[in-house]
């Protein structure tokens, strides 16, 4: 089964409302009316405008959850839902970052996009640094901290990229590649600033500095494993699964 998601934990002390303005206003700032999708045009692949953003609050969660829905589905269309508070943290959702984003956001292969993109511009590829401005210009709003999880899953693998905001700027970041098809792991980015990153949202995400694992599900084959998406399932929250103690 393939799957796609991105989300991002935000710890703030401001209220839902003023998140919300917040989102909205540092959408339009630095993605709004920039963003792409491609489409083929006979024997070519274009570039088409997404469309302009449209902004509501949710009273009735079957109308939010067909408006999410859309923006999975529907081409042009890109988005950004809020959610209230729980545990500590506010949780945004978003279509902004898609397949190929994913495995370009790891520190290296960014770099390398930066410079393709600067020698070729692609408006389709530089949805991942719209979407970095925007948490950048967000969490330095709200006096915020925020933890960016992309996951992309497919029948040949996985990967997972993780980047930290901390007050208007991207302060560390984390990448692993599972080549299942394969057997082992393809690019691994490790955070940087192990210890930036343990006081970070309280220290929610401190077992990212602190890898691989000793995976024991199997105790005749034991194997080193790094942290992905796939570790928020619920099937983790069994301690056998569970190696990096989400739960």
């Amino acid at each position: 089964m393939s799957a796609t998601w991105s989300l991002t934990y935000l710890k703030t002390k401001t209220s839902i409302r003023d998140v919300f303005s917040a989102v909205v206003d540092a959408f339009r700032a630095e993605v709004d009316d920039k963003l792409y999708d491609i489409e083929s045009r006979g024997s070519a692949i274009v570039d088409v405008k997404a469309s302009k953003a449209v902004v509501e609050e949710f009273s009735d969660t079957k109308r939010a959850r067909i408006i999410v829905d859309s923006c999975q589905v529907e081409w042009y269309n890109r988005g950004v839902i809020v959610y209230p508070e729980q545990n500590g943290l506010f949780t945004l959702t978003d279509t902004v970052i898609h397949l190929g984003n994913i495995y370009e956001s790891g520190r290296s292969r960014r770099v390398k996009l930066a410079q393709a993109t600067a020698h070729k511009p692609d408006p389709y590829a530089t949805s991942l640094f719209l979407f970095i401005a925007f948490l950048n210009r967000l969490t330095e709003m709200l006096d915020a901290q925020a933890v960016h999880i992309m996951f992309e899953r497919n029948p040949a693998g996985r990967a997972t990229g993780v980047h930290f905001h901390d007050r208007g700027q991207l302060v560390d970041d984390y990448y692993c590649e599972d080549i299942e098809c394969e057997g082992h792991y393809g690019l691994i980015d490790l955070p940087e600033k192990p210890e930036q990153i343990k006081r970070l949202l309280d220290g929610r995400f401190g077992f990212l500095a602190e890898q691989p694992k000793l995976q024991q599900y199997d105790e005749e084959y034991p194997k080193e494993s790094y942290f992905d998406g796939e570790d928020l399932s619920s099937r983790y929250h069994d301690p056998k699964w569970d190696v990096f103690n989400v739960r």
